[in-house]
């Protein structure tokens, strides 16, 4: 185990946890709707976007360093880490007077990847389309 920054401990890295792959049952029931719904609620923020991606580049890191990372205060960053530890995405532990904090649920890193990647061809697709339409006709 390696000490990282302010003495939280850096252990937890892509590839440690691999998600499991859970199929969404079909019919989607209004219960399994709700959790997802919640679920996707507390990810789509994007503070909560930037903490998990630098939990995913950092390890274990305080709440103060999470801030200063993100570009936000330490109260900001640390209402959007219970949020995301409540939903059980991140997990943190007393270190001294501060808490550090590391990514537990890796999977959703995969979501913002499917969507960024997505986001990326349609961005594309729209600039062909508007490169098409800029040619002028013969």
């Amino acid at each position: 185990m390696v000490r990282g920054v302010h003495g939280c401990r850096r252990r937890w890295r892509w590839g440690d946890d691999a998600p499991v792959a859970v199929s969404l049952p079909r019919p989607v029931t209004e219960a399994v709707a709700e959790r997802v719904g919640r679920r996707l609620d507390v990810l789509a923020h994007p503070v909560r976007i930037r903490l998990v991606d630098a939990l995913d580049r950092g390890g274990e890191v305080s709440v103060s360093q999470l801030a200063r990372q993100v570009g936000v205060s330490v109260y900001d960053a640390s209402q959007h880490l219970a949020l995301l530890r409540r939903a059980g995405v991140v997990a943190a532990r007393r270190q001294g007077r501060s808490r550090c904090y590391h990514l537990q649920d890796h999977s959703v890193l995969s979501v913002y990847e499917q969507v960024a990647d997505r986001l990326r061809e349609q961005i594309s697709q729209a600039r062909s389309q508007f490169a098409d339409e800029d040619k002028e006709p013969e």
